[in-house]
């Protein structure tokens, strides 16, 4: 228990610096050769050298898909060495959109109270297919995306959380002002945002325009709330302080612009397999007095008298499109989420532009973030420094154990079935309010840099991620669940206690093949002494403890 304590302790102070000891004290892949070297010239200005797919190193394959996907495999490493970053990005986007099958739940009325059971179903679905579908870089882009724009089990119900997680998987590659649209009309961001309210007064007894949902379009989805430069960083005026995006105005004339939007309940049937809010369809213009047909000036453009509910909407999605704002911001969000927690300006610089000149294509937009030069940087162990990567969060730890041990779903918890997302600080739809599961500004008491997702870390996260395989140990029956799931384990079992047989296997699955020489010294001293095993199932408890206490420290915890 006291090296728990300690353990955990050295984690979280770690963490929250960003300083997770670097690849270029490691055994294995440090010194070889990399996708994307980085090269400084004399005013220490970034430039790429492209290598050949031949050159992709083990170390640079599976960072990159750390960044690309939930969690690399040994099988995903060695495909994108063989064919390269840039064609396995193309061949990503060419697969279909998985999406979850919620139609078994049948019915759900949202204003019964919370039942795990229904709650949980649709995080439960999301994360299997985080685990095992084929189309990884859109998942990853899918939950980058929910980092930012999401809804939550608090207020929609299990159908309307399916439908969201499908709908973001189908739009979120698409062009964003076709996505930001069609997010509009989304029946369960419209009950979760409010914006089925948005009605014309006197169209309706209680009747009003609402301001919920127009002012996270501005502010959390689409501009933030001070004015950017290309780069991201903020303009400042004369004085020296940050200029606002809107104002309470542009709000209100939002707020009558997006008016008159109703759900589509024609099948509002009790047998249905969604319940009565129509999730599964978007919603419709209301009848012609629910939408404010008056003129409406939205960050100083305006939008003429006369239009229909979806005419002004697509006025309002080219007004937000065309603000300045829009591509940093956006490029900012999803570089945080996928690559680093704190980019340079002039790494957003690069994404805004590519976003601009696309016109938010969101596959080029991804791609650009990923072959970025900063994002490749450290492909090169001895190129990273604390500038680089992000904490792994709780899902992410998570999927990433789950898919290095090849398992097929995400396996059920030694407390249930309806418990199956471990880390229970991050389940899928369930963030507590609109802005997520942190804020994107965050920065850690004491800590010099932002780092959003420490905010997740606190002794109940860290400890259920450290212990998150040791659960499983100690009765066959919680090992079943592993394998039931087809994760194998079975074969870090028969390789211990050889230790270099075994740590080569966990270096591999998990440590991107670098892991530090302080780490694996640990780990052998540990396996000789407090893990040497005396009987098979001990074999198997220690083996589950020894991968625990690896993956609870900063070399895993920080995906650099």
């Amino acid at each position: 228990m006291q090296y728990r304590a300690l353990r955990n302790l050295f984690f979280l102070l770690t963490l929250l610096i960003l300083s997770a000891c670097s690849g270029s004290d490691s055994t294995g892949q440090g010194s070889a050769s990399s996708l994307m070297s980085t090269i400084f010239d004399a005013k220490r200005q970034l430039t790429l050298r492209l290598d050949t797919p031949a050159a992709i190193s083990n170390y640079a394959a599976a960072r990159f898909l750390e960044q690309a996907t939930v969690g690399y495999t040994s099988k995903d490493v060695l495909h994108l060495q063989q064919i390269g970053t840039s064609a396995w990005i193309d061949e990503q986007l060419a697969l279909p959109a998985s999406q979850v099958d919620w139609s078994s739940m049948c019915c759900y009325n949202i204003s019964l109270p919370f039942n795990p059971k229904i709650g949980r179903f649709v995080a439960n679905k999301v994360t299997d297919l985080a685990v095992a579908a084929p189309d990884q870089l859109r998942i990853r882009t899918t939950w980058s995306l929910l980092m930012f724009i999401p809804i939550s089990w608090n207020k929609v119900s299990a159908p309307g959380q399916g439908v969201y997680f499908n709908f973001m998987q189908t739009s979120g590659l698409g062009k964003f002002g076709d996505f930001l649209n069609a997010l509009t009309t989304q029946t369960a961001m419209s009950f979760y945002l409010d914006l089925w309210k948005d009605q014309n007064p006197g169209s309706c007894a209680d009747c009003d325009f609402n301001e919920n949902y127009p002012r996270e379009l501005m502010q959390l989805f689409t501009l933030g709330t001070v004015l950017l430069n290309t780069d991201g960083t903020p303009k400042l005026d004369n004085a020296g302080n940050t200029i606002a995006t809107y104002t309470q105005a542009d709000v209100s004339a939002l707020a009558r612009a997006l008016s008159g939007w109703q759900f589509n309940n024609k099948d509002n049937n009790p047998s249905d397999t969604a319940d009565n809010l129509g999730y599964e369809y978007p919603m419709i213009p209301n009848q012609a007095k629910g939408h404010d047909t008056t003129a409406k000036t939205v960050l100083g453009n305006t939008i003429s008298s006369g239009g229909t509910a979806p005419q002004d909407l697509s006025k309002v999605v080219n007004i937000l499109m065309n603000h300045p704002n829009i591509a940093p911001f956006v490029s900012t969000r999803l570089i945080q989420n996928m690559v680093m927690s704190q980019p340079s300006p002039a790494f957003v610089s690069r994404v805004a532009q590519v976003f601009t000149s696309t016109q938010g294509d969101m596959k080029q937009v991804i791609k650009a973030i990923l072959l970025d030069p900063e994002a490749r940087a450290g492909d090169t162990p001895s190129n990273t420094n604390n500038t680089y990567g992000k904490i792994r969060e709780p899902f992410l730890f998570a999927t990433q154990v789950w898919r290095a041990l090849g398992c097929q779903r995400a396996p059920s918890s030694p407390w249930g079935e309806y418990d199956r997302v471990v880390s229970g600080m991050q389940q899928p739809m369930s963030s507590d309010t609109v802005f997520g599961y942190y804020e994107p500004n965050y920065k850690p008491v004491g800590a010099p840099k932002t780092a959003p997702e420490a905010k997740l870390d606190d002794a109940s996260s860290l400890g259920q991620e450290s212990n998150m395989l040791a659960n499983y140990a100690w009765t066959a029956s919680n090992l079943t669940l592993l394998t039931d799931a087809g994760c194998d384990i079975n074969s870090l079992i028969n390789a211990y206690p050889d230790s270099e047989k075994f740590l080569n296997l966990v270096n591999l699955q998990f440590f991107k093949g670098a892991m530090p020489n302080v780490l694996h010294d640990g780990a052998v001293r540990l396996i000789q002494t407090s893990y040497a095993p005396s009987t098979p199932t001990n074999n198997t408890n220690n083996t589950l403890l020894v991968i625990s206490l690896l993956l609870g420290t900063p070399s895993f915890g920080v995906m650099k």
